[in-house]
């Protein structure tokens, strides 16, 4: 960018911070925020402000989804789950929210089974091999309410089903 471009873009951030600040009722300045910071890698700048705006309306499914999705680029994923759990609190057929909670199930699934090393011998092998069990039935659990909820979006739970049924079965 020229100095003259990036200085728009400066002063284009005070103003919309500004309007944000004084009328954060007014979506514009909000999802005007959230979609620069993200395009320009700074996801913890627009979880404050997705945070915010959940903290201010704690019934709007919206911004929960927003946090969850800040939360989940930042790899906060128990917070993003919180998030996401919250969006079904407040709309039990979200489809999306429910996908997400399988993604981040799923996501703890994989993280445990990379660490998972240890001999059939070990005592401890089958508590753990379990515990990875559970994370992917919670997964698919979670799926198949995306399913249930959108059946035509394969989108949300199409391949999230087939881990889960192959990996679990």
């Amino acid at each position: 960018k020229t100095a003259a471009a990036q200085t728009d873009t400066t002063r284009m951030i005070q103003l919309l911070e500004q309007g944000f600040e004084t009328y954060p009722d007014i979506d514009y300045f909000y999802a005007t925020l959230v979609k620069h910071y993200n395009e320009h890698g700074q996801y913890e700048k627009a979880l404050q402000r997705a945070q915010r705006m959940s903290s201010l309306h704690p019934q709007h499914r919206d911004y929960w989804y927003v946090t969850g999705t800040e939360l989940v680029l930042l790899d906060r994923y128990d917070d993003a789950l919180y998030a996401f759990q919250q969006c079904i609190n407040i709309k039990a057929d979200d489809a999306e929210a429910w996908a997400s909670v399988g993604s981040i199930y799923l996501h703890h699934a994989h993280a445990a089974y990379e660490r998972f090393n240890l001999p059939k011998s070990d005592p401890s092998y089958n508590k753990q091999k379990n515990a990875i069990t559970q994370l992917f039935r919670e997964a698919c659990t979670a799926f198949e309410q995306s399913r249930k909820f959108d059946e035509n979006n394969t989108s949300l739970w199409l391949e999230g089903l087939r881990e889960t049924y192959f990996k679990h079965s």
